[in-house]
């Protein structure tokens, strides 16, 4: 069992921001079992000046396996449930299943979404994660990500898809971590966000506890 406590400065995901610019709290805890068996869940809230309170809700389930030393597999799925603070109309709630290849400090996956944050649209979300390890504690992380609609009646926007890319730097002291990242949605790609405070980018600050 672990935990964590996170604070940001904005809430992001696929290159748009879900907290409409307004800071976020996170508390998540995660199991990983012996079997390889994992499962997790975070719970987050925003604590702005403006429409305080709960944001979203994940809970994780999967099943990961090392084949040798650098390299492991995994597989699962998740579930996302935001309230009206992120739609600014309704909740939103949807599945994502997943499968993904790790190798040394590099990690790929990719997940179906049967009903892609309730637009009626089946997705699929290509993405490339990694980690540099610098030395003293400091660590250099890299994503991008490509989001493809490949079925469904609804639409993700003006484009069936889209890309986001980060690139950021922690600093692990102990049980804290503090990190800076700079986040990209790409001037291309439908926008399946509404609202003003959809910016394609931001830097965003964050510092966490881990327990």
């Amino acid at each position: 069992m672990s935990g964590a406590i996170t604070a940001e400065t904005d809430s992001w995901f696929r290159g748009r921001s879900i907290s409409q610019g307004q800071p976020v709290i996170s508390g998540s805890l995660s199991y990983d079992d012996k079997s390889g068996i994992y499962g997790g869940t975070t719970v987050a809230f925003t604590i702005g000046e403006q429409n305080q309170g709960p944001l979203s809700f994940v809970g994780l389930i999967g099943y990961a396996k090392n084949l040798d030393t650098n390299i492991s597999i995994d597989t699962g799925a998740t579930v996302t449930a935001y309230t009206d603070r992120y739609t600014g109309m309704a909740n939103d709630t949807f599945v994502e299943f997943h499968s993904g290849l790790s190798y040394k400090n590099l990690t790929g996956r990719v997940r179906y979404s049967p009903n892609f944050q309730e637009l009626d649209a089946q997705t699929i979300y290509v993405e490339v994660d990694t980690v540099h390890r610098l030395g003293d504690g400091f660590n250099i992380l890299g994503h991008a990500g490509l989001l493809q609609q490949v079925g469904g009646s609804g639409s993700l926007g003006e484009r069936s898809s889209r890309y986001d890319l980060s690139l950021g730097v922690s600093k692990d002291i102990d049980l804290w971590s503090i990190n800076a990242s700079i986040n990209y949605g790409g001037d291309r790609g439908g926008t399946y966000f509404s609202g003003p405070w959809r910016l394609r980018d931001a830097i965003i600050l964050g510092v966490s506890r881990s327990f």
